[in-house]
């Protein structure tokens, strides 16, 4: 069955615009040569001040009938700032801490609205060169073209400043932004090269189709479950990446494969994935990864064991190494909006956590220090080793160590709680950070110490944070384990349990707080459980998980010193 072609209004620009006042009799848009002036006494040296200058006068622009020639130089004039803007935001919210301070949230939040303000500005510019807002003609094709790769270059910092800072972009930018590249694939421009005008250390041309690529890429990559150093990849990788997906504008009905993603113009606010073999009567735009997954998927396999890096090749010769873990999760992500279970259960309830693998430790420990925990274990390979190398992170007080916070419930999965925290005061969280979450929810036990780790974090407020928490294990105990390959240095670590009743499957983990060579598959370590020191040794399979704060690996078989199996046989007898 044929659908019906999609008619020329579903892509009217002009109903996506503001409606603009009259010119300004004075001010800075009231002539060329009031903009001018004004732009050459712009604070260059005081970067607050500036960007609040810029703001306002973007906020004007979008708010005033001005000429498609005056809007054009503002824009033009302006786009220096605005990139010295997105550079700055890229530099100070690289490694950021949440929750942001005051300061830093509400410079982030101004650049977020510099660049929210700009795109608007050039849709409003390419809505003023057509006519009508649906189509061109031939003498203002150019600069509308120029203007929408302006703005498709905005909406892909916008998108990915806000993934840095944990934050969602107005629901209204996505149907602009899916409205203005179907415009542009109709006016056949979508694949003519333009320079990149806003600066970013890629200076290199591209096209529509391609910026447009990147957006879609970051916007199905899950980055709200990255960390910021992850985000930074994937943003990388996705001008590489681009090149390999294609953008189709539908106007029949179209039969869906693997890795294609449907685009409601009007209503979808991301990609959606759809199920191989199913039939969209609507015209929309269709997103394919098809070909990308498989040639990453060719670069994870051909990778050697033990190795965690996969390099990929630029289109200018150069490589770009991309952590292996973070691949394969991005690619497994790629394929699960069919398959992903969102029932969520709301819920009330409080929660108690710590966090950090230094800080479980210390908890986990019976609040002893882990030089302390040394001294418990009768091993000397333990108890006479040199001052542990983890104790530089472990150096922080008692009151540290020991914090607890305090979360509230919003809603619980089949993997994890959704929480929301309101006293941040002395928190510093990271995605991917270790905590550990204390509860009465389980009936059959009185209290429960959880283990997970932070996946996502949404920053409402100062003051406010939504944290999401995959749950690891239950059972969780403090160790010690012997770094061979530093003199018998010792470092501290974590054994948690986990029993998983889909699966019916036992499996055990350990967290270190640095990555392990793939020469060290077998450690001497030593526990606290059962309310005494054990000693024996660990056999460990493939890195499951690795963040800042810690590496998560396999346990493959965990057995007992001789000593202690002797100890343990006769105890066992006596009982």
């Amino acid at each position: 069955m044929k659908g019906a072609r999609m008619s020329s209004t579903q892509y009217d620009i002009s109903a996506l615009v503001p409606t603009l006042s009259k010119p300004a009799t004075r001010g800075i848009l009231s002539s060329r040569s009031s903009f001018d002036e004004w732009h050459r006494n712009l604070p260059l040296a005081n970067l607050s001040s500036l960007n609040d200058c810029i703001l306002e006068s973007l906020s004007e622009l979008n708010r005033t009938s001005v000429t498609s020639r005056l809007r054009s130089v503002v824009l033009e004039k302006l786009t220096e700032q605005v990139g010295s803007v997105i550079n700055n935001a890229r530099r100070q919210y690289r490694d950021a801490v949440f929750p942001l301070s005051d300061s830093q949230h509400t410079m982030g939040q101004l650049s977020l609205n510099i660049l929210t303000e700009f795109t608007m500005a050039h849709l409003i510019l390419i809505n003023q060169l057509s006519s009508n807002g649906t189509s061109l003609t031939l003498l203002n094709k150019r600069k509308a073209a120029q203007s929408i790769h302006a703005m498709m270059r905005s909406s892909l910092h916008l998108i990915h400043k806000s993934s840095l800072l944990y934050q969602n972009v107005p629901a209204k930018f996505w149907r602009c932004l899916h409205t203005c590249y179907a415009f542009a694939e109709k006016q056949g421009l979508v694949n003519r090269t333009y320079r990149n005008i806003i600066a970013e250390p890629d200076s290199r041309e591209s096209t529509i189709h391609e910026a447009y690529c990147r957006i879609l890429l970051l916007t199905i990559s899950n980055l709200t479950s990255a960390s910021q150093a992850s985000i930074e990849q994937i943003y990388r990788a996705s001008r590489l990446w681009a090149s390999h997906t294609r953008v189709t504008l539908l106007s029949d009905t179209h039969q869906f494969e693997s890795g294609q993603f449907l685009i409601d113009v009007k209503q979808t606010t991301i990609p959606e994935l759809v199920e191989p073999g199913s039939n969209r009567p609507r015209v929309d735009l269709m997103f394919d990864v098809h070909t990308l997954k498989a040639e990453l998927q060719s670069k994870l396999d051909e990778r050697s064991e033990g190795d965690y890096e996969v390099t990929l090749k630029q289109t200018d010769g150069k490589s770009l190494i991309f952590d292996a873990l973070l691949l394969d999760n991005t690619l497994k992500f790629w394929d699960q909006s069919v398959n992903r279970n969102n029932d969520r259960v709301e819920g009330e309830h409080t929660f108690h956590f710590s966090m950090g693998l230094a800080g479980i430790h210390f908890q986990e420990a019976g609040n002893i220090s882990f030089g302390y925990f040394l001294e418990q274990v009768r091993d000397d390979q333990f108890s006479k080793s040199r001052e542990p190398i983890s104790n530089q992170n472990l150096s922080v007080g008692k009151r540290r160590r020991s914090s607890l916070y305090r979360a509230e419930l919003v809603n619980q999965s089949v993997g994890g709680y959704c929480l929301r925290l309101t006293e941040t005061d002395q928190l510093k969280l990271r995605i991917g950070e270790l905590i550990r979450l204390t509860t009465d929810l389980f009936e059959d036990r009185d209290q429960v110490h959880l283990i997970g780790t932070v996946r996502w974090l949404n920053a409402i407020s100062p003051s406010e944070l939504l944290i999401g928490v995959s749950i690891v294990g239950t059972d969780c105990r403090p160790a010690a384990i012997v770094d061979d390959l530093k003199d018998g240095t010792c470092s501290s670590a974590l054994i948690v349990n986990n029993f998983s009743t889909e699966m019916n499957d036992f499996c055990q983990y350990l967290f270190v707080q640095s990555y392990l060579p793939g020469s060290m598959t077998e450690l001497s370590v030593a526990w606290y459980d059962d309310r005494r020191y054990w000693t024996g040794m660990l056999e460990i399979g493939e890195l499951v998980q690795k963040s800042a704060s810690f590496c998560m690996y396999r346990v493959t078989n965990q057995y007992l010193s001789d000593e202690d199996r002797m100890i343990d046989e006769a105890v066992r007898e006596l009982v």
